[in-house]
């Protein structure tokens, strides 16, 4: 029995002494022991400082380092555990450092909220249940959203639909002045071509397709969508959108006065440029709490973004809604799941006046799906 547990302890630790000092050395990090330094010439000494304070503002204080099975350890820290996996040179220093996804110790909305605001000084998060909300921060805070904002245009158009106004089968044509150059595939048709209600916004949500939204957008109207957006006025077409984005300087105090100089112009407009100068002048602007209302509202619609049936399967889902649009200083997910015949939905807002860590968002996002499908 004791040779047995003996035997165990064996396979558990690195294969000599000198790999365990470079273990040990990364709780607390000594990176000149414990990394092998053609390793820092690639990687650069101060990245690898870097990536190793960043784990501590995100998960606490390093506690400790176990060696587990098959070249893989495990960093410990406050409120998380890493699985790292590394390899060593002959003389026992770290060559090779790949992390996986943390496992956050006994995780909860609080402590996730204190990580969101933590890492992001301007963030809105909303979790609900079957319409009904479970936790949130700064849920009415109105944040730029980015295309998101095509699901109030769904939750707008499914209304006219069941009042009788608009119809499925309708008929819409297509005219130059909906069209945004290398903005999704119908900015390549020809003017007069003709599509259905229905067509059309299988081709937003499916293409994500911003002259299929603005072309629904101008037929349903935008008092009609900011009735469920309670956005920021003026509230905007892509199109507009990107017409705002190639200005130099944009006053946002004369933006609906600037708007109506620049729809004279019915030509086709081209793909907005990366602005992080903008990204709170210019957007949709709406709250994490109304993007759930919508996509709820809309949750027995076709899925924005399909994704993988592994993918449901590895996290129990029998289906998905999720809008995950980027642009400059916007991240913004707003996941609609359902799991063992409930509909969970989880909304996140990040605005900032530069790259938005993704790193970071895409951890808020991963722990509020998982809190809220326990």
């Amino acid at each position: 029995m004791w040779m047995a547990f003996l035997l165990s302890l064996f396979l558990l630790l690195p294969a000599n002494g000198a790999n365990l000092a470079a273990v040990q050395a990364l709780c607390p990090l000594q990176k000149a022991k414990a990394f092998d330094p053609d390793f820092l010439k690639k990687n650069g000494a101060d990245f690898l400082e870097n990536l190793f304070a960043e784990n501590e503002l995100y998960y606490g204080p390093c506690q400790e380092v176990r060696p587990l099975k098959g070249g893989f350890y495990l960093l410990r820290y406050k409120e998380a555990t890493v699985r790292t996996e590394l390899a060593f040179t002959a003389k026992g220093q770290i060559k090779k450092l790949l992390f996986d996804d943390p496992e956050f110790i006994d995780d909860n909305w609080q402590k996730l909220q204190a990580f969101a605001l933590r890492v992001f000084p301007k963030i809105s998060f909303t979790a609900s249940s079957e319409g009904q909300e479970v936790f949130s921060v700064a849920p009415d805070q109105p944040l730029n959203i980015s295309r998101s904002f095509t699901a109030f245009i769904l939750q707008a158009l499914r209304a006219k639909i069941t009042a009788g106004s608009m119809k499925p089968e309708q008929i819409l044509r297509l005219q130059g002045e909906n069209q945004l150059v290398s903005f999704g595939m119908l900015s390549t048709w020809p003017g007069d071509s003709l599509f259905t209600v229905d067509s059309l916004k299988n081709i937003m949500l499916i293409e994500n397709d911003a002259t299929a939204a603005d072309l629904l957008l101008r037929h349903i109207g935008k008092e009609e969508v900011q009735k469920f957006a309670q956005a920021r006025e003026p509230l905007l077409s892509h199109r507009e959108h990107a017409l705002l984005m190639q200005e130099k300087k944009v006053d946002a105090n004369s933006l609906a006065k600037r708007l109506a100089e620049l729809n004279k112009n019915t030509g086709a407009v081209p793909f907005p440029p990366e602005r992080f100068d903008l990204v709170e002048t210019v957007g949709w602007f709406a709250s994490t709490r109304n993007l759930c209302r919508a996509v709820y509202a809309a949750r027995d619609e076709v899925s924005v973004s399909l994704p993988s049936k592994e993918f449901r399967a590895a996290h129990g889902l029998e289906r998905a809604v999720v809008y995950q649009p980027r642009d400059s200083g916007i991240a913004q997910s707003t996941l609609l799941l359902r799991k063992k015949g409930h509909w969970h939905c989880f909304s996140a807002t990040v605005n900032h006046r530069g790259v938005v860590n993704e790193f970071a968002f895409s951890q808020v996002v991963r722990r509020g799906q998982n809190l809220l499908s326990r």
